[in-house]
């Protein structure tokens, strides 16, 4: 149990997939063969990354409606302590910029996106 608890947040990668704030930024590119993403040293697809976040708040499949009036998925919750630095060091190392912008709150974090007409989009796959 502990070994598959330590996996999700250390997500090595499979398929592309991993967590940034757990990868070396080192093996993490953005600019190989004018590729303007980000993605695997020497070239390849973009990478898609991971985090653990204990939710809160989800809204993914039953979409909220905004305070404007809009249909809004969701999801909100707390990261783990120190993941959102250690995300940011490496983002850094990886754009080599020493200042940029990046924020969280209290080490809550909050995803969402607006949907346009009454079609709620796909089903989250996450139960």
């Amino acid at each position: 149990m502990f070994r598959l608890f330590l996996e999700s947040i250390t997500f090595s990668g499979t398929g592309g997939i991993l967590n940034l704030a757990r990868s070396d930024p080192a093996n993490i590119s953005t600019g190989f063969g004018g590729q303007a993403y980000l993605h695997a040293v020497g070239g390849g697809p973009p990478l898609t990354f991971v985090s653990t976040v204990m939710v809160g708040d989800c809204h993914l499949i039953e979409p909220k409606i905004s305070n404007m009036g809009k249909m809004q998925k969701l999801i909100e919750g707390a990261g783990i302590e120190g993941e959102w630095e250690r995300l940011v060091g490496a983002l850094g190392q990886i754009i080599d910029k020493a200042e940029y912008k990046a924020q969280v709150q209290s080490g809550y974090v909050s995803f969402s996106t607006l949907l346009v007409g009454s079609d709620s989009g796909a089903r989250c796959p996450i139960v």
